[in-house]
């Protein structure tokens, strides 16, 4: 049935994977640091920004392909991993 399936090109040959790539890389970047009360802002903004990029990316090109679809949910892990770290290095958050 798929033997005449020809896969023409990856998703290293779309223009989406450096930007989606870039911004993977600056989130999980924000993870090399241990949020403090001077620097927990700052590093949520970094994180969620790149998880909301991601998100977004893989939103704009949705498709029921597997790459599409982890890249969705990536960007929701990202975003909801940001938030979780926030809150529980905020003052009088749950775990410090």
């Amino acid at each position: 049935l798929f033997s005449n399936l020809i896969v023409s090109r990856s998703g290293f040959a779309l223009p989406l994977h450096t930007p989606l790539t870039v911004c993977a890389l600056v989130s999980g970047a924000a993870l090399l640091w241990t949020p403090s009360e001077t620097n927990g802002l700052s590093l949520l903004a970094v994180q969620g920004a790149g998880g909301l990029g991601v998100l977004i990316l893989a939103l704009t090109h949705f498709a029921l392909e597997p790459g599409a679809l982890v890249g969705l949910l990536g960007g929701v892990l990202l975003v909801a991993g940001a938030l979780g770290r926030y809150q529980s290095s905020a003052p009088g958050g749950a775990a410090r």
